[in-house]
């Protein structure tokens, strides 16, 4: 039997040709390849089973293409147009292999962290691959707690956040980090502790104030209060993002537009903050921006939601 092809293959293989049957699946998948073949025969087989698994086996693949990426990062100074669309395809093909959680530790322990770092860091790297590979970060952490708890303990969760910090990074790359970082933080207490050691929330609510682009600060208020909404299990996290939320929706109510994300944020207001958890200054400012709502043009259901937080939070209302 090769060594290079993993035993399964071969029982697969002896399954299907045998057309085993489910009472005796179990005895005829354990066989060997028939000893009647000849030579030949044998060999050809062989071959055909050793390209089957060089195409289909998840982990070999993966290692093609984390070997390939770390040949381009290793140059990335001399990457031209034509290599651009290569390393596209090979973000594809990681894409989906890391949607298969087994290979996390595979893709950390073979610098697949540096890889990452290398392409969305680097100024001078084309800007639809900094977004793919951003992109690649939320595929691969959201609900995978290998993958969470080895990117916040990396580098490149902090460059991830001076990304986010500077004024200048276009609005898509911005929208993808932030993507990330959501991936990378939700239901896991450990990134949130670090998120919150490294003033992500600030960053967060600064790029609500200051972006350029509305869609980028609605996503970032959303983004705040979907991270909260993964941590009311926590008691001793539940209400830590309450008031950056509050500022958050008040910021997006004074750009005079309508974002779906008001809803999402009004109705954590009403199910998770409490009147006793805002000072009275904010709890003001917050009626004010729940009156200025209340003035649009909006549908019932919200008109219902505002009005049951209009009577939450102005029951002893100042001023």
């Amino acid at each position: 039997m090769s060594g290079d092809i993993p035993d399964y293959y071969w029982k697969n293989l002896l399954a299907i040709t045998t057309r085993a049957q489910a009472d005796d699946t179990t005895e005829r998948v354990e066989r060997e390849i028939p000893k009647v073949l000849d030579g030949d025969s044998r060999k050809w087989l062989e071959e055909v089973m050793r390209d089957l698994v060089h195409e289909t086996d998840p982990f070999r693949q993966l290692q093609k293409v984390i070997d390939s990426l770390h040949q381009y990062a290793s140059s990335i100074e001399k990457i031209n147009q034509s290599d651009n669309d290569q390393i596209l395809d090979l973000i594809e093909r990681l894409d989906d292999l890391l949607s298969i959680a087994d290979l996390s530790n595979q893709f950390i322990n073979n610098g697949g962290l540096l890889i990452l770092e290398t392409f969305i860091v680097g100024q001078n790297v084309d800007s639809e691959i900094r977004v793919r590979f951003a992109q690649v970060i939320l595929t691969w952490a959201e609900n995978n707690e290998i993958a969470q708890n080895a990117i916040i303990d990396s580098k490149l969760f902090n460059e991830l956040l001076k990304i986010l910090s500077n004024p200048e990074t276009p609005s898509g790359l911005l929208s993808a980090i932030l993507s990330a970082i959501s991936g990378s933080v939700r239901s896991n207490k450990s990134a949130f502790s670090k998120f919150e050691e490294v003033n992500g929330s600030g960053i967060l609510e600064n790029l609500v104030k200051s972006s350029k682009s509305v869609q980028v600060s609605a996503k970032s208020a959303r983004i705040l209060t979907s991270i909260s909404y993964t941590m009311q299990d926590y008691p001793e996290f539940a209400k830590k993002l309450n008031i950056p939320i509050i500022g958050a929706y008040i910021l997006l109510v004074s750009n005079g537009e309508h974002f779906a994300e008001l809803e999402y944020i009004r109705e954590y207001l009403l199910n998770y903050v409490e009147w006793a958890d805002v000072e009275e200054k904010l709890r003001n400012e917050l009626l004010t921006s729940l009156d200025l709502e209340n003035r649009r043009d909006l549908d019932q259901t919200n008109r219902d939601l505002i009005s049951k937080l209009l009577k939450k939070f102005g029951a002893l209302r100042t001023g």
